[in-house]
């Protein structure tokens, strides 16, 4: 009976078994950290390129070129760095008061995802537009970043965290700076679309 209770009130040990339940707890909730970090990065990332390339299109004083889109391509792989194959879309719109609605005057992009030319132009949400006056235009910048997780951090019961395949989409509406409106230029001779 006293070798029961010894056995019953030692201690010894319950360090070690303590640290093998809470270490893979600690080192998920660690690799979780990095993970979303991770995530919330690369989302931020691609807002500001994305803002920064519609400011970029906005202080344009020359017609927007195909070799343009090509620099854009270039520039949005840089600040982003998170997808090597990011899509986007130039679309320039404008309102007449007469009909009382907004019009896409041209609309071109690069990327997997994006048909560059005229043909399927998008559908403009309109509700997103600002108020615009009789001939007044904006440009909108559409972006699609892909994102996906350099880890996984899920293993057992700590499996499924959400972040499997991301998408970051962002369009931004700016207006032209300097000139009333961008136009595109096919550089094959025909006339500026405006």
């Amino acid at each position: 009976l006293q070798k029961l209770k010894a056995f019953r009130d030692d201690e010894s040990g319950t360090l070690s078994i303590e640290l093998l339940l809470i270490v893979p707890m600690l080192t998920w909730a660690l690799v979780s950290v990095i993970v979303y970090f991770d995530a919330f990065r690369a989302q931020y990332y691609s807002e500001r390129a994305n803002e920064t390339i519609a400011d970029m299109i906005s202080r344009e004083e020359n017609a927007i070129t195909p070799e343009f889109l090509v620099g854009v391509d270039g520039v949005l792989r840089n600040l982003t760095s998170i997808d090597s194959s990011p899509e986007f879309r130039i679309t320039i719109v404008g309102y007449t008061q007469l009909d009382d609605a907004y019009r896409i005057i041209w609309s071109r992009g690069q990327g997997a995802g994006i048909d560059v030319d005229n043909v399927a132009v998008p559908i403009i949400d309109t509700s997103s537009l600002p108020q615009l006056s009789d001939g007044e235009h904006v440009i909108l910048f559409s972006t699609r970043i892909s994102y996906s997780m350099p880890i996984d951090p899920g293993f057992g019961f700590f499996s499924g965290t959400g972040l499997d395949e991301q998408v970051f989409a962002r369009t931004t509406v700016v207006a032209p700076r300097s000139i009333q409106l961008v136009c595109w230029d096919e550089n094959d001779g025909s006339p500026l679309v405006c």
